[in-house]
């Protein structure tokens, strides 16, 4: 190893367990107006991808949009009848108040929908992941922050707009 140069850290998304989806979300908000908007991917098992969304929110802060992504994608799992879901988000903050190690935002809607989703009946798993791993997620929401639709669903290949 050369003096001074660090070496590469490769690091890449891992599939989720035998029988399970893996559910990666992200938020992005702008630091300048503050225009929020949320992604996330269901892949499974395989690495397939077997269903993606973006949303524009609007103005959010970067935890409330966080706590959407997580809310929005636990939904549409839902929604598509997995039963087994590994949800990752990089967003540390949000991971623990939905895992309630952390005692912010007690009491908020949002939070109480997000854990209402949880309770459901299937098997929910909450994960911080690094950025590094969850770059699909963030272009989604990268795409659904520079957007004006309210919601884009992509289906392996199909588009459906939802208004």
């Amino acid at each position: 190893m050369l003096l001074g140069v660090s070496p590469v850290v490769r690091s890449r998304w891992s599939t989720p367990s035998h029988r399970w989806v893996k559910l990666n979300v992200d938020a992005l908000v702008s630091s300048l107006d503050h225009k929020a908007g949320v992604g996330g991917v269901i892949r499974d098992e395989f690495s397939f991808w077997l269903l993606g969304f973006t949303r524009f929110l609007g103005h959010y802060d970067v935890l409330a949009a966080a706590l959407w992504a997580i809310h929005d994608s636990l939904l549409q799992g839902w929604n598509s009848g997995y039963s087994r879901v590994e949800l990752e988000s990089n967003c540390l903050e949000a991971v623990s108040i939905i895992n309630s190690s952390s005692d912010a935002l007690i009491g908020s809607a949002l939070v109480d929908s997000v854990k209402e989703l949880i309770a459901r009946e299937w098997s929910i798993v909450v994960r911080h992941v690094s950025r590094v791993n969850n770059r699909v997620a963030d272009m989604l929401a990268s795409r659904g922050r520079g957007s004006d639709v309210a919601q884009v669903i992509f289906l392996s290949r199909l588009l459906i707009l939802h208004r």
